[in-house]
């Protein structure tokens, strides 16, 4: 199983930040918008390659991680094409690089391989010591980068349209939601598996 421990929004965040990436989106070229009914909105905190056998072990060590986690206050602040992607870059990374840490430290050694590589260039040496250290080079020291991704477009051209076109978002919310979720070779939330209220 490919996972994503994850930070949801609440309903009515996503349903707003839908509705105005669609309108946003009539005369662009997209691969998929983050509609929160195929793809979920979602703060990727750690990915994982598990067995699905497991699942339990991951889920009695989220809880005791949870524990310590203390719910802080996650805003937009920009929205920015990242090659062919669009995102909603998000606040309070300092603060979430906590429990990015925690998961980092005892859920990572419990992965059963790595997340496949999907890009078309070769991985860097430091993308294949992260992805030695700890299965993945996602959510591991600088590209621990809180957002959510809005769009996914067919070119670097029409991302940065995109972008342009969103403009800025406003929304901020309680970090209050993590979630197991599992995730496709895009790293796409398409099944929230199990939920945590903090």
């Amino acid at each position: 199983m490919l996972l994503d421990i994850v930070i949801l929004p609440p309903r009515m965040v996503g349903k707003n930040i839908v509705k105005k990436v669609q309108e946003a989106a009539r005369n662009i070229d997209t691969i998929y918008i983050v509609d929160n009914k195929n793809l979920f909105h979602h703060l990727s905190l750690l990915h994982l390659r598990i067995r699905k056998s497991n699942l339990e072990v991951i889920n009695r060590e989220l809880k005791n991680i949870l524990i310590k986690y203390k719910p802080c206050k996650i805003s937009a602040i920009a929205v920015k094409a990242r090659t062919r992607s669009v995102w909603a870059l998000l606040s309070s990374r300092s603060k979430l690089k906590v429990i990015n840490q925690m998961l980092l430290k005892y859920c990572a050694p419990l992965r059963s391989g790595n997340i496949p590589w999907t890009s078309i260039r070769k991985p860097t040496k430091g993308e294949l010591k992260k992805i030695r250290l700890y299965g993945t080079k996602w959510c591991v020291g600088s590209t621990f980068i809180p957002h959510f991704t809005l769009a996914r477009c067919k070119n670097k051209k029409e991302a940065s349209l995109l972008a342009k076109h969103i403009g800025k978002m406003k929304f901020n919310f309680i970090g209050s939601t993590v979630a197991i979720c599992e995730i496709n070779l895009d790293g796409q939330v398409t099944r929230i598996v199990k939920r945590f209220r903090v």
